[in-house]
């Protein structure tokens, strides 16, 4: 199981999946709030603090029955980059949600011959029928989601502030 950082960001409000919520990326001026998660990095980088303390059930303003906290993540193909919670390096104990359907395969280098390897390192997913990757919410209850959802509202779901409106896709 791997925690919910949020959602990789860019710069200009653009996508990019190389800043994110596991690190001291957060410390930049321009990491949009909007777009983190449950469980992000909290730590100091040169003695600056992080502006962004542990999320409570107050600050998840989009509701915790609307935000994904935990989700299951292995893969056969390639052991080193399995789920690892004993080692804090970053993509070994937090995800990022990323707007890409490969990044909810069981299959690390599946994922990673579709394009840059680094999404594939914060990636979920199971080896449940269908694809189904458990997620916990941040109110506790367990659903699936499978490969196949729609990538708007799989990012809105890791957000705990985004201020998205959308049906549950359960």
């Amino acid at each position: 199981y791997r925690g919910m950082g949020g959602v990789g960001w860019g710069f200009n409000g653009e996508y990019q999946y190389r800043r994110q919520w596991d690190s001291s990326d957060i410390l930049r001026p321009e990491c949009p709030i909007n777009k983190k998660g449950v469980l992000h990095w909290t730590g100091r980088v040169n003695g600056q603090a992080n502006k962004y303390a542990c999320e409570t059930f107050g600050s998840i303003s989009d509701g915790s029955s609307n935000t994904l906290m935990v989700g299951e993540y292995t893969t056969l193909t390639t052991e080193r980059r399995t789920t690892f919670w004993a080692y804090s390096y970053t993509s070994f104990a937090l995800s990022t949600a990323t707007p890409e359907s490969r990044t909810l395969l069981a299959d690390y280098s599946l994922c990673a011959s579709q394009g840059d390897s680094n999404p594939c390192k914060r990636a979920f997913g199971s080896l449940h029928s269908g694809g189904a990757i458990q997620f916990v919410r941040a109110d506790g209850s367990v659903n699936p989601i499978f490969p196949t959802i729609d990538m708007t509202v799989y990012t809105s779901l890791a957000t705990v502030a985004g201020g998205e409106a959308f049906a549950d896709p359960l």
